[in-house]
């Protein structure tokens, strides 16, 4: 199973169910909204010929628009490869080691952004989750306009996503998981833990660990 396939599905039996909801906003999306918008994600990164493989850089603090980029990533087959953002002085060093197509990033983290991108030759756009920026262009006009969107290349054992070790020994090393590993971790998780439908899970850490992410 994919990443993505998990909102198709709450959103084949349960539409209207809730899927996410950002605490610090008080907004929510159910599995039909969260669909939609990862569509509209989804064809804002193939607007700028986002293909399956590339890497898409999430620079950002956590929140829907966070999930909504990553989900978009994963609907066209690329891999997101997340960043956090207390790592903005070595910015460079994370560019030049995972190549980036696209880069979206929370409007605060332009000045960091911009230097990195400078000296990075594989990216083609910076997109601001904030609005627009000189340079950059605008994720909620993109959103709006519902730019076309691929086919699903539905491909069990593509790259869904890149996080990096702590460097503990040495520069940090992008570790990459694959979708199928991942959602089977996080089924073995809820099936331990007993988790049901009615539940919900608080997630306060960052979305850049994988540990978060399953």
């Amino acid at each position: 199973m994919l990443m993505h396939t998990l909102l198709l599905d709450g959103a084949n039996r349960s539409p209207d169910h809730d899927c996410f909801h950002w605490v610090n906003r008080d907004k929510s999306l159910t599995y039909a909204g969260a669909v939609e918008a990862m569509e509209r994600a989804a064809g804002a990164l193939a607007h700028f010929g986002v293909k399956p493989g590339d890497r898409v850089t999430i620079f950002a603090h956590n929140g829907m628009d966070y999930l909504t980029v990553m989900f978009g990533c994963w609907r066209i087959g690329a891999i997101a490869a997340l960043v956090n953002v207390k790592f903005a002085a070595e910015l460079p060093y994370y560019f030049a080691d995972h190549e980036p197509t696209v880069v979206v990033y929370t409007h605060d983290m332009v000045v960091p952004v911009k230097a990195a991108a400078a000296n990075c030759p594989t990216i083609r756009a910076l997109i601001c989750m904030d609005g627009p920026q000189e340079g950059a262009h605008s994720l909620p006009d993109l959103l709006a306009a519902k730019l076309p969107v691929p086919v699903d290349p539905y491909d069990e054992d593509a790259l869904a996503h890149l996080s990096y070790t702590s460097g503990t020994t040495g520069k940090p090393k992008g570790a990459v998981l694959r979708h199928e590993p991942t959602v089977r971790a996080s089924r073995c998780i809820a099936e331990r833990l007993q988790i049901t439908a009615d539940d919900v899970s608080f997630g306060p850490s960052a979305l850049s660990s994988s540990y978060q992410l399953v």
